[in-house]
């Protein structure tokens, strides 16, 4: 334990599957004997205060934010994150003046601030009421030759020179959007200077601020070309057992049968996209003999079959073993449980990073190739489940199981903030 450091502040903003790792941070910095607030949507006041922890409000609606884009992209029928983040920013900026006023009151008083994606004016907060700010992401955003952005596509050629672009790019579009908010918020209301860099990232840096990733290097190894302010931690995974009041039900569908049955879940994705869900389902039950448990949290989905086990909550680490594969969106909270679970993956990507951890699923072998969920047809999603190849993949998944297991992403947090807290960039 750092003895100059006392209180610890983590914000973050989104779904629930945002939400958990953070959870998991704010309770590993409270073993540590930190005083630890975490700040985020009121709805999940009662969870973190029954950890013992500190509980400050963001007055936003993740929902409607992510309903609204969800909608926008269904319309474009593809990948398109200049839409989707456009969406966002258009939801947001009635929100943003109550946004800050939570962020600045979460902020003041801290030793360290670990701020998740989004969460505008955190680190402005930081740099006025002189707090130790890291930036704590799920996906990367420092630019590198190896990857391209998780906001871009991939190309064939120039990967080297695109791939660096790509981040620089997507930093420059989500600057053209808030830059006059960010920079009338530094001068108007902590009397700071105005941001002069070509995009925050570049101000980050010259700020000192380390960035701390919370994924896996036997899923994304971290760039060789990344500076020593760039982190890679592993999974902040929340190890304790989740309520589940539909568990009893849930095991009895289990075991009747031998055949395990595949998962169907698309998080917070599921919200707006609940008819193409709906048509997928009914033609895995129609041209397979395969069960499906099917979560349906946020939708109206009602399938009325005995070989579907439907429910609107369902704790991952609790559900994922009893399962044969896992359909999802590709969000890195589901994604890292399947992993750790050594469950094979039929990613249906919809935007961002969700490509990514689909590509990087099927280059090492953990499932199939990806399925854009707006481009990829029906029929050929119950084609290609027809050609998994779970038990070929077995042996990849359980190493893959074992290394993250071994894994303690939130401790090596602590570690970091604690070993770095005086120390200049």
């Amino acid at each position: 334990m750092n003895n100059e450091i006392r209180n610890v502040t983590i914000i973050t903003i989104g779904s629930l599957g945002d939400f958990i790792p953070y959870f998991a941070l704010a309770k590993e910095f409270k073993r540590k004997g930190y005083t630890v607030t975490l700040a985020s949507h009121e709805k999940y006041r009662q969870r973190t205060e029954s950890e013992g922890l500190l509980f400050k409000p963001i007055k936003l609606n993740p929902e409607e934010m992510i309903r609204d884009a969800m909608s926008k992209l269904m319309l474009a029928n593809e990948q398109n994150t200049l839409i989707f983040v456009t969406e966002m920013a258009r939801v947001l900026f009635p929100f943003v003046e109550s946004l800050i006023e939570d962020v600045e009151k979460a902020v003041k008083g801290s030793d360290v601030l670990l701020y998740s994606a989004l969460v505008l004016g955190a680190p402005d907060a930081a740099q006025k009421y002189g707090v130790k700010a890291y930036a704590a992401l799920l996906q990367p955003l420092t630019p590198t030759n190896e990857i391209h952005s998780s906001f871009s596509k991939d190309v064939l050629f120039g990967k080297l020179l695109y791939n660096k672009f790509s981040y620089h790019a997507a930093w420059l579009m989500f600057w053209i959007i808030f830059k006059d908010i960010v920079n009338n918020i530094r001068e108007n209301r902590y009397e700071l200077k105005r941001i002069k860099t070509l995009t925050p990232y570049l101000w980050h840096k010259k700020m000192g601020i380390r960035y701390i990733y919370g994924f896996s290097k036997y899923i994304l190894q971290r760039p060789k070309d990344w500076d020593s302010s760039n982190y890679v931690t592993g999974f902040w995974f929340n190890d304790e057992a989740e309520n589940f009041p539909e568990k009893k039900s849930f095991e009895e569908f289990i075991n009747d049968s031998q055949e395990k049955p595949i998962y169907i879940g698309f998080g917070s994705m599921s919200i707006a996209n609940e008819d193409k869900i709906e048509k997928i389902v009914n033609s895995v039950l129609r041209d397979t003999s395969e069960r499906i448990v099917l979560f349906t949290g946020g939708t109206k989905l009602k399938i009325d079959n005995d070989r579907v086990f439907s429910c609107d909550y369902m704790p991952h680490n609790i559900v994922f073993p009893k399962v044969k594969a896992v359909m999802h969106h590709g969000g890195s909270g589901t994604t890292s449980i399947a992993l750790r679970n050594g469950i094979y993956q039929i990613i249906m990507p919809i935007f961002a990073d969700q490509f990514l951890w689909g590509e990087q699923v099927f280059k090492h072998g953990f499932g199939l190739k990806p399925m854009p969920f707006f481009k990829t047809k029906v029929e050929k999603i119950v084609q290609n489940l027809k050609n998994m190849k779970i038990d070929e993949s077995g042996k990849i998944l359980r190493e893959c199981s074992d290394n993250i297991k071994s894994e303690n992403g939130t401790l090596k947090v602590v570690d970091i903030v604690e070993k770095t807290f005086h120390r200049k960039s």
